[in-house]
């Protein structure tokens, strides 16, 4: 029977394992809710802390356990919060740069203004009221019971996106279901007999996923690959969903896309329609992202008109042209073996071998180019999350988008059974058709048009071209841009780890950095100050939050990580740290910090001068790793047999083990 918990202000409401105020609480209740109150009730256990007039047995957001009766009332129909668009846009974009950090160890990337896309198609972005007949489907995305259980399975067992309640905190689950959506499509779309790296989804492929669930997305993408558009959806729905009222529900959720009039709809036409609503709330997200958050849009000063690698690639071009190769000829399959090696794949055998170009001439154009090559660099599906910066072609002007001749396309499968195809950006054709130089292009390097609909993602290294970065590389002890001391709250004895107790090994000093100059100072603190000027006082411990994220980046460069060696190399390593990716809100200000900047930034720089003169402790115990709590965990911890946690603290959890 559906009652409500009524919240008190002060106290706390929670779902418990036990009926016992002692018990661990499976969750928390931040405003009233309808919960189902079980009937009968089952027998209160023996060693119970009260009796059943003191416990109900209840089940909330799939989860059953024990309540508090004083706060258990009557029924209530529950009350929708609203929902700010501007805060919106800026929590979704947030979403995208704390699930893409890592970079290629994150998976696939999360997409700020397909969310935004999202949220228009479900909801026109407003909190939806939980509708019963789909699940229970709320908020702005309309996520079901479902979605939220298999999200809050994956994510922190403390992260604070578990609560439904708030409708902002519905960008969480939703990120995490496009990318395992992605993932899944990934999968099921690779053809494993084929050596061609995984099938590269498109956002219509999530978009088809979402509506109709990922089997029947499948299917659909698997008749338009072989031309076989004119099969009807009931069809198509009678083979990927067996139970003939999930698919009856499916059909009436989704008419207008599903049936043509009294008839079923064809694939080809599910296709065109869905496209077209995608195509277009796509520019309504670009047009409220620029009005709503326009400062994560990086200016065309900071993209610039050429990626140094094209340099490499062009050199490339006119010798295949001037050579008449193939990569069935003896240089040409020559060439394309040496394109490999800058990739982590070894082959004696041309494969499909676009990504490796890309790789060799990134290679080629030296740092910080050569240290963004992703792993997997030889199959095109990598390469979509490549770099800091997502560029988008929408006005159909090149110039106008900013879209710069280097950066790297990718496009969806071209053929048949094949994965997708990864090239840089020339030029856009009059037809509306992308030029790209790439290689396995006609089975060699050339210039190639391609139909814009295939395009998948523009991606472009920010810091490749212009790095900002301080010039004064004298040592620190000269103190020119450093300021030293201990501020209030710093950490002068060891931190906690995750059980609460500290230890002789972290109530130590750090080792301090010989080599480090105020480059190093400066661009540390100003990492601090993009990642964690927030964390100041975080669970009552002073300066512990801040000088934790100095740890990583202190450890990171202790272990060469990436192959960086210096502080400052370590901070601006592409998509490590997002406060310095090019569409990162944060970049454009941090650019210009210096001391005295303001107060929290001048406390940033105490941090910095203290960790690099070896001040601190290691509050994390040698983790390299960090994410925020608001995100599921991320593919590098789930993919990580060792990770352990090493502390928790303010937003981030800390982790050593990392694969």
């Amino acid at each position: 029977m559906l009652q409500s918990i009524r919240v008190t202000p002060g106290e706390r409401m929670l779902l418990r394992e036990k009926p016992d105020p002692a018990s661990p609480h499976l969750l928390r209740f931040f405003g009233d809710e309808a919960v189902d109150v079980a009937e009968p009730q089952p027998a209160i256990p023996a060693g119970a802390a009260g009796t059943a007039a003191d416990w109900a047995f209840a089940s909330f957001q799939g989860q059953s356990g024990w309540v508090e009766r004083r706060f258990v009332g009557e029924a209530q129909a529950p009350v929708q919060a609203p929902l700010d668009q501007a805060d919106f846009v800026k929590e979704c974009i947030r979403a995208e740069i704390d699930s893409n950090a890592g970079g290629d160890e994150a998976g696939l990337p999360v997409d700020a203004d397909y969310l935004v896309a999202w949220a228009l198609i479900a909801s026109g972005i407003a909190n939806l009221p939980p509708d019963p007949a789909n699940d229970g489907a709320d908020g702005p995305f309309a996520l079901t019971d479902s979605d939220w259980k298999d999200y809050l399975a994956n994510v922190p067992p403390e992260g604070e996106a578990a609560n439904r309640k708030t409708p902002l905190m519905h960008v969480y689950p939703a990120a995490y279901l496009s990318r395992r959506r992605m993932q899944e499509l990934s999968e099921k779309l690779t053809d494993p007999a084929l050596q061609d790296g995984p099938y590269v989804p498109t956002y219509l492929n999530v978009l088809h996923a979402q509506m109709i669930g990922v089997d029947a997305a499948v299917e659909v993408q698997k008749l338009l690959t072989a031309k076989e558009g004119a099969t009807t959806m009931d069809k198509v729905l009678a083979k990927a969903v067996p139970d003939q009222a999930a698919r009856d529900a499916l059909m009436k959720r989704h008419q207008k896309f599903l049936a043509d009039g009294a008839q079923p709809q064809t694939v080809e036409g599910f296709r065109a329609k869905t496209s077209r609503l995608l195509n277009d709330r796509f520019t309504r997200a670009f047009r409220l992202i620029k009005k709503r958050a326009p400062e994560t849009i990086p200016p065309k000063a900071d993209i610039g008109v050429m990626g140094s690698w094209l340099e490499a690639a062009e050199k490339e071009l006119k010798e295949w042209e001037a050579g008449g190769f193939t990569h069935n000829s003896e240089e040409g399959k020559k060439r394309v073996l040496q394109y490999f090696k800058a990739t982590d794949l070894e082959t004696d055998k041309v494969l499909s071998w676009c990504g490796a170009f890309v790789a060799h001439c990134l290679k080629t154009a030296g740092d910080p180019a050569a240290t963004s090559i992703i792993k997997g660099a030889s199959w095109a599906a990598n390469w979509k999350g490549w770099g800091d910066t997502k560029l988008f072609l929408r006005t159909g002007d090149a110039a106008a988008d900013g879209i710069p001749k280097g950066a790297i396309v990718l496009l969806e499968p071209l053929v048949p059974k094949a994965s997708g195809h990864v090239g840089f950006f020339h030029s856009l054709k009059k037809d509306n058709k992308i030029v790209l130089l790439g290689g396995n292009q006609s089975r060699k390097v050339c210039l190639r048009a391609f139909p814009r609909g295939k395009l998948v993602a523009i991606r472009w290294l920010a810091a490749a071209l212009k790095t900002d970065a301080p010039t004064d590389d004298k040592p620190v002890t000269s103190g020119s841009t450093t300021g030293g001391g201990s501020s209030a709250g710093s950490s002068t004895a060891g931190s906690s780890a995750v059980g609460g107790a500290a230890t002789a090994a972290s109530s130590t000093g750090g080792t301090p950095v010989a080599e480090a100059t105020n480059n190093d100072v400066l661009t540390l603190a100003r990492t601090l100050y993009g990642e964690a000027r927030g964390e100041f006082d975080a669970d009552g411990r002073g300066d512990v939050p801040v000088e934790a994220v100095a740890n990583v980046i202190l450890n990171r460069r202790a272990k060469k990580f990436r192959g960086k060696a210096t502080v400052a190399g370590v901070c601006r390593d592409p998509l490590q740290f997002s406060c310095w990716n090019g569409n990162d809100a944060n970049r454009s200000k941090i650019m210009k910090l210096a001391k005295g900047a303001n107060a929290v930034f001048d406390r940033c720089m105490n941090v910095a001068t203290r960790a690099v003169k070896g001040d601190i402790p290691d509050h994390t115990r040698g983790a390299l790793h960090y994410h925020a709590t608001s995100i599921a965990k991320p593919r590098w911890v789930v993919k990580s047999p060792n990770a352990k946690v090493t502390l928790k603290i303010g937003r981030h959890i800390f982790y050593t083990g990392i694969r």
